[in-house]
């Protein structure tokens, strides 16, 4: 796999973990 598309992948994976989890810690 190539490193941009990893980095991309962990930047999405990251953005969508906090967009759900962090409404619900609140």
């Amino acid at each position: 796999m190539e490193t941009l598309a990893l980095a991309r992948w962990q930047f999405a994976i990251t953005t969508v973990y906090h967009f759900f989890f962090v409404p619900l810690s609140i």
